[in-house]
């Protein structure tokens, strides 16, 4: 039986056979380290649940199995170059881009249900982000220099101009609003549906480098390489409290309360923090000289952390 990185490597289990008395190779179909959700399972089985071993694992199949009725086929062309494929969220809708390396990328837009393509339209070049808005009549397309959202079916039949064009765009939870910046240390603040400028923010003395909503839709964060995030209300406009956090921050969110804010750096030791948006605190601090990581669950309720060093390894799971 053989599993781990060195189960990858098929000349090595060649000679195995052609050069030692083992007649019998098993090798773990994923022997690297995805395996080990597997052998997790199996253990919680096996030794803490006490259930009797009746299963042989004979193949790397697991999971549900899908008849040829239940399977849908996109007809895309032999030359496509496949790169970002993404669900709407009504589920109804499939967005691919199709890169072509150095021109504008091609969108495409497919009816799930008949597999049909709906819309075809040059995007940006070398797209990273293609993806729709939380209520599926927006397609937010970006990549390392702007940012570009689309109305996806004014009329149901054809595809609107760009409506916005920023480095960075952000379409809040509920749909209502967009929060675009330049590159400047300006927030502009739209409601969408109008196309109206509504609010813009200017409190930070460097440029904004990242935007994120709070999930009630009524609390903006902003990052800036003032080494500043600062916090403002959507309706009066103010701005409610400033984080000094001194490091460029990768990652940025609120919790499913909107009362706490998320930070996240891979530089400077690797802090993660988590800050009390009312008073501007710091309530957790983790600072991990080697490498962690760390994951925030859909619903935005549980933070699972895990820090490791040459000292100690640990898993924390935050509600």
């Amino acid at each position: 039986v053989i599993a781990g990185g060195v189960a990858l490597n098929s000349v090595y289990n060649g000679k195995i056979l052609n050069n030692t008395p083992f007649r019998k190779v098993w090798i773990q179909p994923d022997a690297g380290d995805g395996g080990t959700s597997l052998g997790v399972a199996s253990y919680i089985y096996h030794a803490i649940l006490n259930h009797e071993r009746d299963y042989v694992l004979e193949d790397a199949y697991l999971g549900p199995e899908f008849s040829a009725k239940e399977i849908k086929s996109l007809q895309i062309s032999k030359n496509s170059n496949l790169s970002i494929l993404n669900f709407s969220n009504n589920n109804k809708y499939i967005l691919s881009i199709d890169s072509k390396f150095g021109n504008e990328d091609i969108v495409q837009i497919w009816n799930l249900e008949n597999g049909k393509e709906i819309l075809n339209f040059k995007g940006l070049k070398n797209t990273v982000i293609a993806e729709f808005s939380p209520d599926n009549n927006f397609i937010n397309l970006g990549n390392a220099y702007e940012r570009k959202l689309f109305r996806l079916f004014p009329d149901q039949k054809n595809l609107a101009p760009v409506i916005y064009n920023s480095p960075i765009a952000v379409i809040s939870p509920d749909s209502k609003f967009i929060a675009t910046s330049d590159f400047d240390n300006k927030i502009k603040l739209y409601d969408y549906s109008e196309n109206l400028l509504l609010k813009v923010f200017d409190r930070h003395t460097e440029n904004i480098y990242s935007i994120v909503f709070s999930q009630n839709s009524k609390i903006l964060a902003s990052a800036a390489y003032d080494g500043t995030i600062k916090i403002w209300d959507l309706e009066s406009g103010k701005e409610i409290n400033t984080l000094k956090n001194f490091f460029i921050t990768n990652f940025i969110d609120f919790s499913n309360n909107n009362k706490i804010l998320i930070t996240r750096n891979h530089s400077f030791n690797n802090y993660l923090r988590l800050w009390d948006i009312s008073t501007g605190k710091i309530i957790y601090e983790t600072i991990n000289q080697f490498s962690d990581y760390s994951s925030l669950s859909p619903d935005k309720k549980y933070l699972l952390l895990q820090e490791y060093s040459r000292s100690f390894d640990k898993t924390i799971l935050f509600d």
